[in-house]
């Protein structure tokens, strides 16, 4: 046996650790006599007990610390094989007789975990130098001189060596032998226990044992990773190496937590792992089976948590990952719903037509029909989600583009009413509130269209009606027009002159604003650019205007559905050509805050305004022209940013501090640049804001999508780009 008091020379004499040399002598003889052990084995028992070195290894192997009958009665009791008898006796026995005692009983695998514990923590009980005073007092009454201090040493540290071994006997006759180890490695790091040498004796017996099991797992992980790629869907692999990993992870983790308090990663496992994640990395990149890769990185999270290399990098694995399989997950829910988007509009007139039949739900025809089954897939494969308005938003687009481009009030409306009586799924109440305003919206616009149409036929009656109907929620400025048109009519109607001036009444379709907080998002800033909207309908004339040509240009008022002049409108033009060129000169970061200040305040004159008669028309006939006037005025304001420089000024050389960069507070991406646009517009698109053309080009209803994202992501409700915007955009 590797470790046995049974084999100690005191039992097989039959004498007492307080034997003289002539007890000894005599006791050979009795035990020779008794014959329960050969002559040869006899002769050498004797001679360790009369050879210092021998003797000194004996005591220290015995029990030392107990009366001769106590020591003779465990003796009794081991070859009797009443192990568990001895085995709850343990904790009453003297620091060196319990570790003794302990390693025997661990030695025959009789003690299991408790023995083994019972055994590290005794030689946390037991010095050098006790065991030297007890020692000292067993020699004198044996009339021998004192212990050898360096023999003393060299035999306790034979005596963990052996004590280590068998302790290894005790790990592995449990029946999860990594689990024992772990349980045992975690109790004594946690306490800081003083046996630590033992603990790392035993951790180095384990280590050989467990490597040619460890050997065979790693050999399997590899193989299986090979199998693995030549068919990378088929989940059979993928199962077999999670669960190679959690062998490996059952044998390793002992060794991998005693190397972790040291802050060195464990190398087999190191090299495993690097495999693995190589594997993952390669699911990722090459065939973008994320899903499947996080589930593998997460079982390495697992099973390598305690490399200390390895924990922040599986960190970031296993976010990296989850937010592509979000993203993953979302295409694939949302994919359907886009491409009959794509399909509405490519055959836009069939589509309406299709809508205007039955409308948009369940009892739809033709594309509307097929548009309304992908909303109500797409909403619920991402219910509960963070990207559960994604579906509404996108509808909502189309309406938005059936109002603001195409003009066709009623499409918009049915796909909005739609919307707001869906039944099949839930719908956020956040989109409730905004769908319901984008139905008030709409509808003034139906009335607004139905004001001009009335107006042009003659129809005055129908015309008032529609007035009298828009004059609730009217602006300010609305309702001066509407007032003064209700008296042009009143006027035609009791005059029935034949003389008229026809008006435009324009009306700026109502911008609908995405309410999606909480949608997945991620890097893609977006820079905003100026917007010019206003539809314009021609009315029948009510009354005579004589206009004198002017060429100048007036900056008009901060405000929205204001009736604007000619040399407003012209200023509103003007003004958005010159922004265009600016946009395309490279600018500085400051320069950059000074034309985005100008894109805010542009759209805040001339984002939403009204106008009478051919105005705009007349405008933009001279824009043309003046091509070049534009472009050296865009150079005029950038070279008014600019400060002339000064003359040289010589002073003294001083010592200057550095002082912060500005750079940490400007946004990274500039979307003047094709890639900058293209970034931002793909990334609104995910997010349900925006659904126009990715080309590239920064326009109108790509700043209605980012002014949308900062509404309801409590920033400025403007089109700015700023480093605070680019903040928000990537934190999704």
């Amino acid at each position: 046996m590797i470790f046995a008091l049974t084999e100690n020379p005191f039992h097989l004499l039959g004498t007492s650790i307080r034997a003289t040399r002539e007890d000894v002598v005599e006791a050979f003889e009795n035990a020779l006599a008794e014959g329960h052990h050969g002559e040869e084995e006899l002769l050498r028992a004797q001679q360790a007990l009369m050879t210092p070195k021998a003797r000194i290894a004996a005591e220290v192997g015995w029990l030392p610390g107990l009366s001769p009958s106590a020591a003779r009665d465990i003796a009794e009791k081991l070859r009797d094989g009443r192990c568990a008898e001895l085995l709850s006796a343990l904790a009453d026995l003297p620091g060196l007789d319990r570790a003794n005692l302990a390693a025997d009983l661990c030695a025959r695998r009789s003690g299991g975990p408790k023995a083994v514990r019972a055994l590290l923590s005794a030689h946390s009980a037991f010095t050098t130098m006790s065991v030297m005073s007890v020692l000292q007092s067993n020699r004198a009454a044996a009339g021998l001189g004192k212990p050898d201090t360096e023999l003393l040493d060299h035999a306790i540290t034979d005596l963990q060596r052996k004590h280590a071994k068998a302790a290894l006997q005790g790990v592995i006759a449990d029946t999860d032998p990594g689990t024992c180890m772990t349980t045992l490695v975690k109790e004594f790091l946690d306490s800081g226990d003083a046996s630590a040498k033992l603990l790392n004796l035993l951790a180095r017996e384990y280590d050989a044992w467990s490597e040619p099991h460890l050997s065979r797992i790693s050999d399997a992980i590899r193989d299986t990773l090979e199998k693995a790629r030549t068919s990378p869907q088929d989940d059979t692999h993928h199962r077999h190496l999670t669960a190679l990993l959690r062998d490996w992870d059952r044998l390793s983790q002992p060794t991998q937590l005693l190397e972790q308090a040291k802050g060195l990663d464990e190398p087999r496992s190191k090299k495993v792992l690097a495999d693995v994640r190589g594997f993952c990395l390669w699911l990722a990149n090459e065939k973008q089976l994320f899903e499947l890769a996080l589930s593998i990185t997460q079982a390495l999270h697992e099973t390598f948590a305690e490399l200390p290399s390895a924990a922040i990098q599986l960190n970031e694995d296993t976010e990296a990952l989850a937010k592509l399989a979000r993203e993953a997950r979302l295409e694939a829910a949302m994919s359907p719903l886009l491409a009959a988007i794509e399909t509405a509009k490519e055959r836009m007139s069939t589509f309406v037509a299709d809508l205007k039949m039955n409308g948009f739900g369940p009892g739809g025809s033709g594309l509307s029909e097929a548009l309304y089954s992908a909303f109500t897939s797409a909403v619920k494969r991402v219910d509960g989600t963070d990207a559960e308005h994604a579906p509404w938003n996108i509808i909502r687009e189309l309406a938005i583009e059936l109002n603001n481009k195409t003009e066709n009030h009623s499409a918009a409306l049915m796909l909005i009413n739609g919307l707001l009586q869906c039944t099949a799924v839930r719908s956020p109440q956040s989109i409730k509130r905004k769908l319901n305003e984008d139905k008030r919206t709409i509808e003034r616009n139906i009335l607004w269209d139905e004001l001009n149409r009335t107006a042009r036929s003659g129809n005055t009656v129908t015309a008032l009606s529609a007035i009298d109907a828009l004059l609730p929620g009217a602006s300010v400025d609305e309702r001066h027009f509407l007032q003064d048109t209700r008296k042009a009519l009143q006027s035609r109607r009791r005059s029935r002159t034949r003389r008229r001036l026809f008006w435009a009444v324009a009306v700026i379709a109502g911008v609908v604003i995405f309410v999606n907080a909480n949608s997945p998002s991620g890097r893609r800033p977006s820079s905003s650019g100026p917007s010019l909207s206003a539809t314009h309908t021609q009315a029948p004339p009510v009354a005579s205007l004589t206009t004198t040509r002017d060429d100048g240009e007036e900056a008009p008022p901060v405000g929205t559905g204001l009736v604007l002049s000619k040399r407003q409108i012209r200023y509103c033009v003007y003004q958005s050509e010159r922004l265009d060129v600016l946009r395309d000169l490279p600018m500085s970061n400051p320069e950059i805050d000074r034309f985005n200040a100008l894109i805010v305040e542009q759209n805040q004159r001339c984002a939403n305004f009204r106008y009478r008669g051919s105005d705009l028309q007349s405008v933009q006939a001279e824009t043309p022209q003046q091509r070049l006037t534009f472009r050296r005025d865009a150079e005029k304001i950038l070279a008014s940013w600019r400060p002339a420089p000064s003359p040289p000024v010589y002073r003294p050389t001083e010592p200057t501090s550095a002082l912060p960069s500005e750079t940490s507070a400007r946004p990274t991406l500039d979307l003047r640049t094709r890639e900058g646009a293209i970034a931002a517009q793909t990334r609104l698109r995910e997010l349900g804001y925006y659904s126009g053309a990715i080309d590239g080009s920064w326009g109108p209803s790509s700043s209605r999508a980012l002014k949308s994202f900062k509404e309801n992501n409590s920033l400025l409700p403007n089109e700015q780009w700023d480093a605070e915007t680019e903040r928000a955009l990537l934190r999704k």
